[in-house]
């Protein structure tokens, strides 16, 4: 039987594999979303999800007006907000912003959630397909894709909001793939333009995915350095990174311009520690970001590098578990090289463990040859197989336990991954209605451990509140930032209060909804400052001060929202608002506005000279 399964070639069998792979994760991935609500208004709330809801809302609100980009009001005390300033999902802001009011936020993120999710494991036979590989081995890769999906950390970065990344580092060995197609001359010269459109459009997904292709690709160039062609080699290298730049230019040049929302150095994905190589590897909970199943791969890819199989399986497998150990250990201690922190290297972790799906299928396969000879690769080969199907078992119980609902430990977000808001988000919105206005801000504590219900919900809650907060929707954004014990800069406890109160008054809070003990203290100790309402660990105090804002002069603020700022009743010779300026903003009608510092806000605020008595100004972006 072996013998005959070895004989089809993936023109016989691919297309079939590519289909029963996608229909087999669209079944899996249904159940646990569940399909059912993928068109419903209900948004993603876990992690990273409800600020990326944010991040899309403001895209679709500019779109709705003509713009990419433009001032949100809503927090920072003014920043320039839009698609570009989406990271790791601009894409679905995109979609969001092109079809609105057509689709909703919610929606959007959630086709683009549900669509990563189904397609990211059919890379792996699409890869092996434009490899040449045989169709056996393209559906063993098809199989371990999607456990790899399933039973590992790219499962938990999925279901916590970060969806591009998994989606982008699943493609970047089917484009690695297909570049080395085209570089071999196996595929016509006009194959360039669609890798540069593939290459373009991932690019825009995640702007990390140049790095991630450029692990996959630099085995198979190695592998394949005898086939290259240089002109098409030169073409690659060169004329492919300019077009898929050039194609991507206008958000490139945007976030190099504006800061927009992550201005701060965010620390996460950083951890500098070699232990993690085997701690990942062997699943064990000291290492955080492993799985059982990184063992199993890596341990048939050895299978594939040692065992009987053809000449240029066995190189391949050997490129690819090479690159895919140096990966590994690039994720654990990269954060370590200077200047190379800022991309979070731990993040390539499971990128390893992807680039040795396809060595690992060929292991098997030499597992299956190794029980048909005799004598030691005999009994090795038995005792490989006995392992593999042990193996088997426990990873299909793993992913039966995944995709059911339970208390006990899932890799993600428990199912179902749509689910009704958390009762202190309910709270907070309810208190932020009913004990607050818009004549001042919100301060609003951040959470690392996200005890808003579990996710990043500042952005939720200030549009669902109508209510303006101070700092930004996630931590490490702002100077005016306050998360965790952290507020402008500084501790809590290290801030004296009288510094403290002239930021109150510099960026017109009015109240402060906090969750840790120590700004509960903090907040305690200062007279004008009343607890309002309480529930868990949330706290809502209000500062009994005068609210404007205003700094210099006097006015009205009458009206704002995204790229919208409308003020009114100006007096004096300047007014200087508690809103910040940004380079390029422009009045309507036409007045002299520009930035002033002040503090240490890093930032300016906006300042208007001889501004008229009587007229309504717009403040936008143009």
């Amino acid at each position: 039987m072996a013998g005959v399964i070895n004989k089809i070639r993936f023109a016989d069998a691919y297309p079939q594999i590519i289909v029963f792979t996608l229909l087999i994760q669209l079944v899996l991935v249904s159940s646990t979303f569940p399909l059912g609500e993928l068109l419903t208004a209900t948004p993603l709330y876990h992690i990273d999800a409800p600020h990326h809801w944010y991040q899309i809302t403001v895209a679709a609100a500019l779109a709705q007006q003509g713009y990419l980009i433009g001032y949100d009001p809503f927090f920072a005390a003014g920043y320039v907000g839009g698609i570009p300033f989406n990271t790791s999902a601009k894409a679905p802001a995109a979609v969001a912003a092109l079809l609105s009011p057509w689709i909703s936020p919610a929606i959007a993120f959630k086709l683009f959630s549900f669509s990563c999710a189904v397609f990211s494991p059919a890379a792996l036979p699409l890869a092996a397909r434009s490899l040449g590989l045989r169709a056996n081995a393209g559906l063993l890769a098809a199989l371990l894709a999607i456990g790899l999906w399933w039973v590992s950390p790219i499962r938990w970065y999925h279901t916590a909001g970060i969806v591009a990344w998994p989606f982008a580092t699943f493609c970047a060995l089917w484009f690695a793939a297909s570049a080395v197609a085209y570089v071999t001359g196996r595929v016509s010269v006009w194959n360039f333009g669609a890798l540069a459109i593939f290459g373009a459009v991932l690019f825009f997904v995640h702007p990390l995915f140049p790095i991630a292709a450029a692990f996959a690709l630099m085995p198979l160039l190695w592998i394949f350095r005898s086939d290259i062609i240089s002109g098409r080699l030169f073409a690659l290298l060169i004329f492919l990174p300019l077009v898929c730049t050039l194609l991507n230019l206008p958000w490139i040049l945007t976030i190099l311009k504006y800061p927009g929302m992550a201005n701060g150095m965010q620390p996460y994905q950083q951890v500098i520690d070699i232990n993690m190589v085997w701690q990942d590897m062997l699943g064990m909970p000291s290492g955080g970001r492993g799985s059982k199943l990184y063992f199993l791969l890596f341990f048939f890819a050895l299978w594939g590098v040692f065992g009987q199989s053809e000449k240029y399986e066995k190189r391949l497998s050997t490129a690819l578990l090479l690159m895919g150990i140096c990966t590994v250990i690039f994720a654990d201690v990269g954060a370590a090289i200077p200047g190379v922190a800022v991309i979070a290297p731990n993040r390539f972790s499971f990128q390893a463990y992807i680039l040795m799906v396809l060595p690992a299928a060929l292991g098997v396969m030499n597992v299956v040859r190794a029980i048909q000879m005799t004598g030691a690769s005999r009994a090795i080969g038995t005792v490989s197989t006995a392992f593999g199907a042990v193996a088997l078992v426990f990873f299909l119980n793993d992913i039966r336990r995944e995709i059911t609902p339970g208390a006990y430990a899932h890799h993600g977000h428990s199912p179902p991954e749509v689910r009704e808001l958390g009762p202190l988000t309910r709270w907070a919105i309810e208190q932020l209605g009913s004990q607050t206005d818009a004549s001042a801000r919100v301060m609003f504590e951040l959470s690392h451990a996200r005890i808003h219900d579990g996710g990043h919900m500042a952005g939720f809650l200030a549009v669902q509140s109508n209510r303006e907060f101070i700092g930004g929707a996630y931590p490490y954004t702002h100077f005016a930032n306050f998360w965790d014990n952290w507020m402008f800069g500084q501790p809590v406890t290290a801030l004296p209060i009288d510094r403290f109160r002239e930021y109150v008054t510099l960026y017109n809070i009015g109240w402060i909804l906090v969750h840790s003990d120590t700004a509960k203290s903090y907040l305690a100790a200062i007279p004008d400052i009343l607890l309002v309402a309480e529930n868990g660990p949330l706290a809502l105090y209000r500062i009994e001060t005068n609210h404007t804002f205003f700094l210099q002069g006097k006015g009205e603020v009458v009206g704002r929202g995204m790229n919208r700022l409308e003020i009114s009743n100006l007096e004096g010779d300047a007014v200087v608002l508690k809103y910040h300026y940004i380079p390029g903003m422009l009045a309507e009608p036409p007045v002299e506005i520009d930035g002033v510092k002040i503090l240490d806000d890093p930032e300016p605020f906006i300042r208007i000279t001889r501004p008229p008595a009587h007229t309504r100004l717009r403040l936008y972006l143009p």
